[in-house]
């Protein structure tokens, strides 16, 4: 015998305060028969949690946005600091800095490693450091730094740091949009209650299968079991990869699986309704699939394919086992070309994961090209040395 079963979650809850309204609205006055409190309770609360829905999935857009955003631009960051202090450590071999400016970035004066940037505070503390203390030691008559040059390095920091506050500011709405809509859930589960009530008590001397049918029409629902509904899929790279391992996430339950070798994925236990799904993988920006509908008795088949985030190359150009200065280094497929510093080294710091071939030339050596592969949210290391012609 078919039961009733009342909506599990709030898009489900707005469509039927929503489908009861618009019914209760199509009728003449004369044949209104929900009672006088239910239908001002229904007029006041349907538009507001609505509203107030539609404010949360607008606020998750610009959060996930938001997050993607940070991501990269931590990337960038870590990258040009991480860079830095390599090029530092090597000019303070080859004499151009001495081991006690290192006390100028809070650093141990004998300690080549490069600072501790595992989470994004972490990052942020070494960034400030360098911002505040770079300029001390040039002061102090220490030889600046170049390629990574501390303005570099500035902007990345400043960039990440400008992007974390926005994130946090977004999440920070995001988490007052979902309160808002927490807030109207016990008053909204209560209405329907009384609704359906009020709607089946109408119908009440119909047969059960055309009552049902009557009451379906205002949008109460049905079912022959508690069964959940499955959802299905594969996640994949841009190009069209499997990606295993990548993280599945329902928003609303808490629900997660993960991708098997074949990027295929699948939730077993989802009950009808509407669902925010994201995914997630370790070097891929996080993707956020609003308003995914499970309908019962169907299995939904999302399909995604995740960004890689970008990767970053070091560049180092030696000839007769010396750093190389004012050498080019390009890649031609991507329009890159600039010249090595002093310590012969050359840095980008985003660059789309792919293979690509870099070129390095001099004048009065034999120029050179070599494949080298980007991986993502990784640095990779290429070196070249150029012999005389």
């Amino acid at each position: 015998m078919p039961s009733r079963r009342l909506p599990r979650t709030d898009e489900a809850r707005e469509r039927a305060l929503t489908r009861a309204k618009d019914m209760n609205d199509s009728l003449d006055p004369a044949d209104v028969f929900l009672s006088t409190g239910v239908v001002d309770r229904l007029d006041i609360t349907q538009p507001d949690f609505a509203g107030k829905l539609l404010a949360k999935g607008a606020a998750l857009s610009v959060q996930t946005a938001a997050t993607v955003d940070t991501v990269s631009k931590k990337f960038t960051a870590r990258n040009f600091l991480s860079h830095y202090f390599q090029v530092f450590n090597m000019g303070i071999s080859r004499g151009v800095y001495t081991a006690t400016q290192r006390g100028y970035f809070g650093i141990d004066v004998n300690s080549s490693v490069v600072p501790d940037m595992s989470t994004e505070e972490k990052i942020i503390t070494v960034g400030n450091h360098v911002i505040t203390g770079d300029p001390l030691r040039v002061a102090a008559g220490g030889a600046a730094m170049s390629n990574p040059a501390t303005a570099e390095v500035t902007v990345a920091v400043n960039a990440f740091k400008a992007a974390s506050i926005n994130q946090s500011a977004k999440k920070l709405a995001f988490d007052l949009a979902q309160e808002a809509v927490a807030g109207l859930r016990a008053e909204v589960d209560s209405l329907i209650l009384r609704l359906w009530n009020e709607i089946e008590t109408f119908y009440s001397e119909e047969d059960p299968a055309s009552k049902r049918r009557k009451a379906r029409e205002w949008g109460v629902e049905y079912t022959d079991d508690e069964s959940l509904y499955s959802l299905e899929g594969q996640v994949t790279d841009v190009s069209g990869i499997p990606l295993p391992e990548a993280e599945v996430l329902l928003v609303q339950t808490g629900t997660k699986v993960y991708t098997n070798t074949d990027g295929l994925y699948s939730v077993p236990a989802v009950a009808a309704g509407s669902y925010d799904v994201q995914v997630s993988k370790e070097h891929y920006h996080t993707q956020t699939i609003p308003q995914v509908q499970i309908v019962q008795g169907e299995t939904t088949i999302l399909n995604i394919q995740l960004l890689a985030m970008p990767g970053a190359l070091q560049v180092m150009v030696y000839s007769e086992g010396l750093p190389l200065p004012e050498a080019t280094v390009s890649i031609e497929a991507l329009g890159l070309s600039q010249q090595t510093g002093d310590e012969g080294t050359v840095f980008w710091a985003s660059i789309n994961a792919g293979t690509y071939n870099v070129s390095a030339s001099h004048p009065g050596k034999q120029p050179m090209t070599l494949p080298v592969t980007i991986n993502p949210d990784q640095t990779s290391v290429l070196t070249f040395d150029l012999n005389n012609e």
